[in-house]
């Protein structure tokens, strides 16, 4: 957005909050508690196909915060988020997007730490 002031012009730039992840679907079957959590939380989900599982933590900057690959079986499935960033320290207070995809599925959950 452009403002004029006198005869002076200055362009203001304007953000959109991040509202999602493009390309994917938040998915009823995958389920974070306790949300909030303080240290741990419990991520559990449905695999319609076995396989590899692209797990992402991404802050709401769009920041990629923690990554993991792990081999689910189809069915439901479990997965302990132990509060740490991929370097290993504890992430900040704050809401988080978890995606999960497997190359056939995409699912994304909002989770909160306090």
């Amino acid at each position: 957005a452009w403002s004029t002031k006198g005869a002076e012009y200055r362009y203001y730039e304007q953000y959109a909050p991040v509202t999602g992840i493009e390309g994917t679907t938040t998915n009823s079957n995958v389920k974070a508690y306790p949300n909030p959590f303080i240290k741990n939380c419990v991520i559990e989900f449905n695999n319609e196909t076995s396989g590899e599982n692209l797990i992402q933590l991404f802050d709401l900057n769009g920041k990629l915060v923690r990554q993991e690959t792990a081999y689910f079986p189809a069915g439901n499935n479990k997965w302990m988020f132990d509060g740490n960033s991929n370097a290993g320290e504890e992430i900040i207070r704050g809401i988080y997007i978890l995606k999960i995809s497997n190359g056939q599925q995409v699912s994304t959950q909002k989770i909160s730490k306090l």
